[in-house]
């Protein structure tokens, strides 16, 4: 009975992930309440888990006390609800492996990100048959077309499917992987970009393994840096969108001068919009720095403490890349903070979702 109630629970988790439905509204959605209940009737914790289990007691009760001192700051836009938020985040990140059935939460989490990739490339070709024009997705505004199409942030869309790609790049399904990550791109992703790359190489060493490398970096120094300078010069509204990073200072900045206002405490889970100096921005835009600013440097110690993998990684492995580059992405983003993202990033470095390979495993 136990085994079928999880099977079940793991399916639905996987489908959830890959379509965060939500309840009521934004950001309620239903993952987190999930995966605490059936936590609560079912879940366990494992032998090695007992760091991380100090580390959230301590992180619940430092958050605690960050937002009684924003509050007492004057800060405004504090609530209950995103409190609940981040530390059931919190949690999934530290202890929803323990209640995964592994082997159906992918088969459903893959199924589910499948369609819905099916669902946005229908609906993307199928305005521009209509308006006789794609959507110009190098802008700010373009990038946004599916907005209130699709369940869910579009950048989480983009890192969920991207993930998906990945995921069966190492299942060797090349082809799903190759149209999950054209999907992501139709978003204009920066996330996906990166793992348009990493997937682009990955590909390249299983063909050419270490021959290539060599050959590739002289290509990149004498031929491609000249190239995207040439079509940056042509091209350079589509350049900037990619490589821009004037408004990441600006919010940098912006969280500098708040942390220099309460440096050890932090102010609590206070909206962006509250703190924000005079820029367009609603989001801290940075994982690790929206912790720091709301909960102090002892807040960011504690979450870091919930990212250590319990399981060991060859430093080349599939594991091993996939999570470098979900910490490396979540310093420009906050995505990390998300439910579907923080269950992902659980599975990948505290179980076997991706074998310990190594790169010379990859196939062709």
């Amino acid at each position: 009975m136990e085994s079928t109630n999880n099977k079940i629970f793991s399916s639905i988790a996987g489908i959830l992930t890959a379509i965060p439905i939500y309840i009521v509204q934004e950001p309620y959605y239903a993952l987190p309440f999930l995966i605490l209940i059936f936590h609560l009737f079912f879940g366990n914790f494992a032998p090695q888990d007992r760091l991380k289990i100090y580390a959230f007691t301590l992180l619940v009760i430092l958050v605690l006390f960050s937002n009684i001192v924003g509050t007492l700051q004057g800060y405004m836009t504090i609530s209950i609800p995103s409190v609940f938020y981040f530390l059931t985040t919190a949690f999934i990140l530290a202890f929803a492996h323990n209640t995964i059935d592994l082997n159906q939460f992918l088969r459903w989490f893959l199924i589910a990100a499948k369609l819905i990739a099916l669902y946005v490339i229908f609906l993307f070709f199928g305005d521009a048959a209509l308006n006789g024009s794609f959507h110009n997705i190098t802008t700010s505004e373009g990038r946004m077309w599916a907005v209130d199409r699709v369940l869910g942030w579009p950048n989480g869309f983009a890192i969920v499917t991207s993930i998906a790609a990945y995921l069966c790049f190492v299942r060797n399904e090349k082809l799903w992987s190759f149209f999950l990550i054209s999907a992501a791109l139709i978003t204009f992703s920066r996330m996906a970009m990166v793992f348009f790359v990493v997937l682009f190489f990955l590909q390249a060493f299983a063909i050419f393994r270490f021959r290539i490398l060599i050959p590739l970096f002289i290509l990149f120094i004498f031929y491609l840096v000249p190239f995207l300078y040439d079509v940056y010069i042509t091209n350079e509204e589509l350049l900037y969108r990619i490589f821009k990073y004037s408004d990441r200072l600006i919010i940098l900045n912006n969280l500098l001068e708040t942390y220099s206002q309460s440096p050890v405490f932090g102010i609590g889970n206070v909206s962006y919009t509250e703190i924000s100096l005079n820029d367009i921005y609603d989001s801290y835009h940075s994982t690790f720095l929206k912790v720091l600013i709301r909960y102090g440097p002892f807040g960011i110690f504690l979450f870091i403490l919930l990212l250590i993998p319990n399981k060991k990684s060859r430093l080349f492995s599939l594991r091993s890349i996939l999570l470098m580059v979900l910490l490396f992405l979540a310093i420009p983003q906050d995505y990390l903070l998300l439910p579907s993202i923080a269950l992902l990033y659980s599975l990948v470095a505290n179980t076997d979702l991706l074998l310990n390979a190594s790169l010379k495993e990859i196939k062709k």
